[in-house]
């Protein structure tokens, strides 16, 4: 695997007292909002390692926590950069099961560019958006969507996982996005294990001009990686009553997601 090493010119690179950890391939940094409400959601982010561990097994865990009755939600991201190419996660979770106030994020992003770029975000979520009784708990998106308004930029599909073990990817190309969902952990997967497959296509969209997403941005077909694109894995809570809030899971209890692993070929 291929990856650039952190670039002390390109941000975010960790900054002193910022949690780090080595896993998968990557140094990964631990996002902290300090006890502030902040995107997404907004919701609290903790870097404590009740949030966010590495165990014995080499498993990545996030976890959304509650103390002294304030959940505290767990989002981790690449100090290196990544482009077009190849990206694989590797799930250890019946992430179909998830509290429907839950959404897990595996994705591609900048923090600069909405306007021209929508920072270069590329996704798979899990997440029933508050309605439990959603059956269409697996999301790809190339962004914007608008909050799923152009539904020509996105695609949801049932998951009822046999065990919890899966594995999801997407290819990002310049004039596509390839993604697909397998039961398993098996390499390369079998097709009759196969959960969903997409692909987005330029010609999938009429150049139209795009308004009322958050970003307001461009009529972009499929976003560009830029020097500072960087992987990130995120469980946090939707905030379905939109009061600005991340929703408490509906069961009053706290929620964990196991990662076996990341991987990320890039185009050559």
């Amino acid at each position: 695997m291929l990856i650039s090493g952190c670039n002390p010119d390109s941000e975010p690179v960790p900054s002193s007292g910022e949690r780090t950890f080595d896993w998968s391939g990557f140094t990964w940094i631990v996002k902290d909002s300090d006890g502030k409400f902040v995107g997404p959601g907004a919701n609290r982010f903790s870097d404590s390692t009740t949030n966010v561990w590495v165990d014995a097994d080499n498993n990545l865990h996030l976890k959304i926590t509650k103390s002294n009755g304030k959940y505290y939600c767990s989002e981790v991201y690449t100090c290196e950069t990544v482009s077009y190419g190849l990206y694989v996660f590797k799930l250890k979770s019946r992430v179909e099961l998830l509290d429907r106030n839950i959404v897990l994020g595996l994705f591609t992003w900048n923090d600069s560019n909405c306007y021209s770029n929508t920072n270069s975000e590329i996704d798979i979520e899990f997440a029933r958006w508050g309605n439990a009784a959603n059956p269409n708990a697996l999301l790809f998106s190339v962004q914007p969507t608008n909050g799923g308004g152009y539904a020509e930029r996105t695609r949801s599909f049932p998951i009822s996982l046999k065990q919890n073990r899966s594995v999801y990817s997407f290819s990002w190309m310049p004039d596509k996005v390839n993604w697909s969902a397998y039961q398993g952990l098996y390499d390369p997967p079998p097709y009759s294990d196969l959960i969903a497959e997409w692909e987005y296509d330029t010609a999938d969209i009429a150049n139209i001009p795009r308004g009322g997403s958050w970003c307001n941005s461009l009529p972009i077909k499929i976003p560009d990686p830029e020097t500072n694109t960087r992987i990130h894995l995120n469980l946090w809570l939707f905030d379905k009553n939109y009061n600005g809030y991340g929703d408490a899971p509906s069961d009053g209890g706290e929620a964990e997601v196991i990662i076996q692993q990341v991987s990320y070929i890039p185009s050559k």
